[in-house]
């Protein structure tokens, strides 16, 4: 061998697809995980400060091991590698890839830092292990066939996922966090313009140069919500016997739909769990074959009987390959029923069916005078729309007692009718009878909805008369959703709940709710009495430096000035601290804070800075101050930042911006720097239509706004 060379010999691996290889070259350190928790060696590799200095590893090692003896005893079948190792790299554009054996993380995917990393981030990290992790089994132990067919490993990993952390650490709820962070992110891409089929036969006919477009929202999420409606009609034991078996047989194989919806089919009928009449494929190919989902519409006929049609969710809609789906084309639908009279939310067995050939169905044996709620625990990938009557029934049920209604469906009730408000199916005020009853709501999946809808109306009116009315009408309910979980996060509070807890505040502090406001500055007071030792928790301490910031006086300016520059440069108060400048309220401060930070401060990194503008656009008070400014100094922040800084604040500013003076300085910005934004514009013209759009909204909805929030 030549001299300098050394020779490194691995062992035989076995049978897999060429794209599970990675090789990893890196002078890299490890943690591994106890050998008690599983037995074959499971290490963490990463940089050495991040290793064995900040001990970034150790979490991640833990828990990929726990995840592995758990999916190993779930399935009953034996992980097939010897080793199981995770990469750390800086920067990796997919975010994670499950390389048999060699795992390969994005660095903030992969490393959580003790009194360091906040608990949502635990939960990102964990998640995605657990995402990866189960890749072992399915996509690698048994892989798709073709990539048409990649929907089974991302379903069921994204499926699985959520399985297992609420398992292995089941203080993120992530069964019932998955209805919003899974089911309506899927639902929402799915009646776009971008959505698709899961499978397309069709693109086998041609060479597959759009390979990446496959791994999208509909892959993965839609993907899993329909594996959870199986679970929901063939009931979680079959479903777990089905994939049990289907790993068995199609171990070292790729494999497609039609096998495991084979295998389920079996499983279905002998346990007694599917009618011998009914397929697993003919239900699913009407899911899996074409895009959207069906709107259920339920109208009450008689004390006893009830109306049910199925169609398109948003008919008539243009897709990206130029096609209008046959609104003719619909859906073998499962239907699980909830009752006043008997509210099981676990049996989600299917109380009848509507056939893909039927629109319109009677239903007998209802009492219509008590509430009915379709689509029991929103197992069923579709959305539900009552008449007014069996509306207000399960409105009265939220009002007097929302916890006899599952969680789930609380979040999918209010996900639906803000989507049916979006579309037009229903006025904003039907809509808003939904949140009346937020007060007495301790769950977080609700208040994620809830919050994902409530905040384009909130920026869209932050600037307006209309505020203040939403915040009259909001404000109250954050303050006794806090009281409920308990208003300050304790050292032994984990989880889910800190994670509520910190976004309640932030929502509490923005709409300028005094307790929260008083709360934030006696926190951050307590900070600035003893800098060496931050009594603020970790996970709400940027929405604290944001409220007392934004609410303090010249006196917490200054504090807050001095601790920025006695704090390390390297460290996440800092960085935190840096972008909470841009929630004061006051242009005596802000614009030579601009011109100090953004021109003068060489320690700050530029994306940073970037990211400061960005917050700046946010501010109700300061937005516009900001954007004059911005406007006079666009060249020289175009020379010191790049085009892209007056890219990304056009592009954060144009949920909020609805007013034609606004876009009228922007679009003049833009012009006066034609040559230096070019490569921008397509975005910067896609953002000046969603800001035309902000002014047609307003127009219409928002005198409807102020005039509901004011009376209720």
């Amino acid at each position: 061998m030549p001299s300098g060379w050394s020779l490194k010999e691995f062992n035989e691996t076995v049978k897999m697809s060429t794209y599970l290889i990675a090789i990893v070259i890196a002078n890299y350190k490890y943690v591994e995980a106890p050998a008690d928790i599983f037995p074959k060696p499971v290490r963490i590799y990463g940089p050495s400060h991040l290793i064995n200095g900040q001990k970034g590893g150790d979490y991640a090692a833990t828990k990929a091991a726990e995840f592995l003896a758990y999916f190993e005893k779930y399935y009953e079948i034996e992980y097939k590698m010897d080793k199981m190792d995770s990469v750390a790299i800086p920067a990796f554009w997919f975010g994670a890839m499950e390389n048999w054996g060699l795992n390969i993380y994005r660095e903030n995917n992969l490393m959580y830092f003790n009194q360091l990393s906040t608990e949502a981030e635990r939960e990102s990290t964990t998640l995605v292990l657990a995402h990866e992790l189960c890749h072992q089994w399915f996509g690698n132990l048994v892989t798709a066939e073709f990539w048409d067919q990649i929907w089974v490993n991302e379903g069921l990993a994204t499926y699985f996922e959520y399985i297992a952390v609420a398992e292995v650490v089941p203080e993120f709820h992530t069964l019932t966090l998955r209805q919003h962070k899974v089911f309506q992110v899927a639902m929402a891409f799915d009646a776009s313009e971008a959505s698709h089929p899961l499978i397309n036969y069709a693109e086998r006919k041609h060479k597959y140069d759009k390979l990446m477009e496959v791994f999208d929202r509909i892959t993965y999420r839609k993907g899993a919500s329909l594996i959870r409606m199986m679970e929901g009609f063939l009931t979680l034991r079959t479903l777990k016997n089905g994939l049990k078996n289907f790993l068995k047989k199609k171990s070292y194989e790729g494999a497609n739909q039609n096998e495991l919806f084979q295998i389920l089919t079996e499983e279905g009928h002998q346990d007694g769990t599917l009618p011998l009449n009914r397929t697993v494929k003919e239900v699913m190919d009407t899911w899996s074959l074409q895009s959207g989902f069906p709107l259920v519409s339920v109208t009450k006929s008689s004390k006893s009987r009830i109306h049910v049609t199925q169609e398109r969710f948003v008919k008539d809609v243009k897709y990206s390959n130029g096609s209008i789906l046959d609104p003719h084309d619909l859906w073998t639908i499962p239907v699980a029923v909830a009752t006043a009279d008997n509210p099981d939310f676990d049996d989600l067995t299917p109380d009848f069916w509507i056939e893909k050939d039927v629109r319109f169905k009677s239903i007998e044996g209802y009492d219509t005078t008590k509430w009915i709620l379709f689509n029991a625990d929103a197992a069923g990938y579709y959305r539900v729309l009552y008449d007014d009557t069996l509306l207000n029934l399960l409105l009265d049920q939220l009002n007097n007692d929302p916890t006899v209604i599952s969680v789930v469906s609380r979040s999918q009730l209010i996900d639906d009718y803000f989507t049916f408000w979006v579309h037009k199916f229903i006025q904003v005020e039907d809509t808003l009878q939904l949140t009346k009853y937020l007060g007495h709501e301790t769950e977080a999946v609700v208040w994620t909805t809830v919050f994902s809808h409530l905040r384009p109306i909130l920026n869209k009116v932050s600037d307006t008369l209309t505020f203040n009315a939403f915040r009259s009408y909001l404000a109250p309910k954050l303050i006794q959703a806090l009281t409920l979980i308990g208003f300050e996060q304790l050292p032994h509070h984990n989880g889910t709940n800190v994670i509520l807890r910190s976004e309640l505040l932030d929502w509490a502090c923005s709409l300028q709710h005094a307790r929260c406001l008083t709360y934030a500055s006696k926190l951050f007071s307590e900070w600035h009495a003893s800098p060496g030792m931050n009594p603020i928790p970790v996970d709400i301490r940027s929405v604290v430096y944001c409220a007392a910031l934004a609410n303090g006086d010249a006196d917490t300016f200054a504090a807050a000035l001095t601790m920025y520059k006695s704090l390390s440069t390297s460290g996440i108060d800092k960085s935190l601290l840096f972008v909470a400048f841009g929630c004061a309220n006051d242009a005596n401060f802000i614009i030579p804070l601009l011109r100090d930070l953004l021109f003068e401060s060489s320690d700050i990194i530029t994306p940073l800075k970037i990211l400061f503008l960005q917050v700046l656009g946010t501010n109700r008070i300061s937005r516009t101050e900001t954007t004059n400014y911005i406007a006079r100094s666009a060249s020289k922040l175009i020379k010191a930042l790049g085009a892209v800084a007056i890219s990304n604040y056009i592009h954060t500013i144009s949920t909020y911006v609805g007013t034609t003076g606004e876009l009228k300085t922007l679009e003049q910005m833009v012009q006066d720097n034609a040559e230096d934004l070019e490569t921008f514009r397509p975005t910067l013209n896609a953002n000046f239509i969603i800001i035309r759009k902000n002014i047609q909204w307003r127009k219409e909805n928002e005198e409807r706004l102020r005039i509901w929030f004011s009376e209720n």
